[in-house]
C-alpha cells in the first residue's frame, strides 16, 4: 500500500496538466497577500514533489514560469518573494534546460533580490545565482561583473553583521555562489584574485549544505594543484591548512565523510610543503634517526 507521501505525489503527476494551470491563474488573479502566500507556498510544495517529470511537457509549463517571473516583481510580502525564488531555484536545480530558457529573465531579479532586507530573500537570491553559475550558461558570462558586486555586497555590505545568524546563513550561500564562479568561469574572472578571496571566506560554518559542497570542491582543488588556489610560492597554504584543520575537527557536520578522509589524507603533505628546505631536511632527519 502506498505511503500518504508516494500517493500525494502521484496524484499531483496525475492531474498536473491541471494543476499547472489553475497554479498560473492564482498567481495572476488572487489580491489578499495571505493567499497569496499559500498559492505560492503550494507551488513550491507541488514543484519538490514531482519535478522533473511535471515539467516534461511544455503544457500549462511556460504559463506557470512566466506568471512566476511576474509576481516576484510585483508587490509582495517578503515571505511570498522568498518563497517565489524558491520555487524558481527548484525548477533551476531539476529543471537546468528549461530553466536556461529564462535564464536572461530571471538572473536579474536576483541580483535585484540581493538588495532586499529581507534574509530569506537574499538566502534566495543568492542560492540563485549560485545555481545559475553551475549552467556556465553565456548569461552568467554576460552578467559577471553584475553578478560579482552583488555577491560582494553580500558578503561585506556594512549593514549585515556577520554575527547574525541569518546573514551568516546567506553569506555562506554567496561564497558557495563565489566559489562556483571560480569552478565553473575562470574565462572570464580574474582567477588569480578571486580564488583567495573565495578561499579567505572558507570554512562555512552555518549552511551545512553548502558548506559540504564548497569543502569538497576546495579538496578537489587542492587535490588537483590549482595554482590559483596555492598561489605564489604557495602563499596561501597556510590558510588552506587552517580551513582543512577546522573542517576534519567537526568531521561530518561540515563535510561528507569521503571529503573528510581525503583532506585527512592530504593534510600531512599540505603541512610538508609548507615547510622551507632547511625545515624539511631536519624533519626527514628526524623522521630518519
Amino acid at each position: 500500500m502506498a505511503t500518504p507521501t508516494i500517493f500525494v505525489q502521484l496524484f499531483q503527476l496525475y492531474y498536473h496538466s491541471r494543476l499547472l494551470p489553475a497554479f498560473a491563474t492564482a498567481l495572476g488573479t488572487e489580491k489578499n497577500d495571505k493567499v497569496k502566500e499559500q498559492v505560492a507556498s503550494a507551488i513550491l510544495f507541488f514543484l519538490k514533489n514531482t519535478l522533473p517529470d511535471s515539467f516534461s511537457f511544455r503544457a500549462g509549463r511556460d504559463e506557470l514560469i512566466m506568471k512566476l517571473l511576474v509576481s516576484v516583481q510585483g508587490d509582495v510580502t517578503p515571505k511570498h518573494k522568498s518563497i517565489l525564488l524558491s520555487a524558481f531555484n527548484i525548477v533551476a536545480e531539476k529543471c537546468a534546460t528549461v530553466a536556461l530558457e529564462f535564464q536572461s529573465s530571471y538572473l536579474p531579479i536576483l541580483l535585484e533580490a540581493c538588495n532586499d532586507e529581507n534574509y530569506e530573500v537574499k538566502e534566495e537570491a543568492a542560492r540563485g545565482i549560485r545555481i545559475c553559475a553551475e549552467s556556465e550558461s553565456q548569461e552568467v558570462k554576460r552578467l559577471m561583473k553584475e553578478i560579482l558586486s552583488k555577491l560582494y555586497f553580500l558578503l561585506k555590505h556594512p549593514n549585515q553583521p556577520l554575527r547574525s545568524l541569518e546573514n551568516a546563513k546567506a553569506r555562506d550561500i554567496a561564497v558557495s555562489a563565489l566559489g562556483r564562479i571560480c569552478k565553473c568561469h575562470r574565462d572570464c574572472i580574474d582567477a588569480s584574485n578571486l580564488v583567495p578571496i573565495w578561499l579567505s571566506f572558507l570554512p562555512l560554518k552555518e549552511e551545512l549544505n553548502e558548506a559540504k559542497i564548497m569543502h569538497e570542491q576546495l579538496c578537489l582543488m587542492v587535490y588537483g594543484s590549482d595554482m590559483d588556489l596555492l598561489g605564489p610560492e604557495n602563499q596561501n597554504l597556510a590558510k588552506i591548512i587552517v580551513v582543512f584543520v577546522e573542517v576534519i575537527e567537526k568531521g561530518k557536520t561540515l563535510a561528507t565523510p569521503e571529503t573528510v578522509k581525503t583532506m585527512t589524507h592530504l593534510l600531512g603533505d599540505l603541512m610538508l610543503l609548507s615547510m622551507n628546505s632547511q625545515q624539511q631536511q631536519l624533519l626527514s632527519s628526524l623522521v630518519s634517526s
